[in-house]
Order: C-alpha cells, then sequence, then structure tokens
C-alpha cells in the first residue's frame, strides 16, 4: 500500500529503557513522551517494543494521544526498523487510531539522544 499525504510530524524522548537478551536478539521496549503536529497536533505517551539485532528487527507500538480539542485517541501498530547509522535506527509503522483512522509513521531513532523524531503519513 502507498502512503498518501503527510498529515503530521511528530517528536518524543525515551523516558524508561527496558532490555531482554534471547540470544542473538533482544528485545528493547522504550517509553515515549512527546508532541505530535499536523492533523493530530497534541501530545502523547507511548511504548516501542523493538525485537531483533542492533542492525534490523520488527517493531510494535502502543500508545495514546491527546490530540485537540482534548479526545484521548489510543494508537497501536506494527513495522519495522534497520541501521542506517552510529545508534540510529530508521523506523517506519503501520498505525491505526481507536478513531479508525490508518497512517503510517516513518522515523529516526537517535540512541545518542534518546530521540524519535519522524512524519506521519495516510495510508492509501
Amino acid at each position: 500500500m502507498p502512503l498518501g499525504k503527510q498529515i503530521g510530524a511528530y517528536e518524543a524522548k525515551s523516558t524508561s529503557i527496558n532490555v531482554v537478551s534471547l540470544g542473538d536478539q533482544d528485545v528493547v521496549e522504550a517509553t515515549y513522551e512527546g508532541t505530535t503536529s499536523g492533523d493530530l497536533v497534541g501530545p502523547w505517551i507511548g511504548t516501542a517494543t523493538y525485537t531483533g539485532t542492533d542492525d534490523e528487527g520488527e517493531i510494535h507500538f502502543a500508545g495514546i494521544g491527546w490530540p485537540d480539542p482534548g479526545d484521548r485517541v489510543k494508537f497501536e501498530g506494527s513495522g519495522l526498523y534497520k541501521r542506517v547509522g552510529a545508534n540510529v535506527w530508521q523506523t517506519r509503522v503501520a498505525l491505526r487510531s481507536s478513531r479508525g483512522e490508518q497512517m503510517v509513521s516513518e522515523g529516526t531513532v537517535d540512541h545518542n539522544t534518546r530521540s524519535w523524531v519522524g512524519d506521519l503519513f495516510t495510508l492509501e
């Protein structure tokens, strides 16, 4: 499915990280607090669970946002991550909201700054 129009952008900081080693793969659970601009403007919190190696793997995200005018909206989805630099992952996650919206998040996780920034697109 192709990406549609850009509907927003987000930036967040990791507030906690848990790591579990499973042989040659790890499970990294990171909790984020951030803000979103565009159609979904407002604060959000969520947990991303990364399963794989330092080079690539799967990501599952579950979070809650409060877009203006303040109605709580749940977001959940899955996707992939891959290393694109020293301590930097590129992410792509297909998301569905509790209001039925479908979107794709394309972002960058920078482990040096514990940040996750990216853009949101409609899913066509």
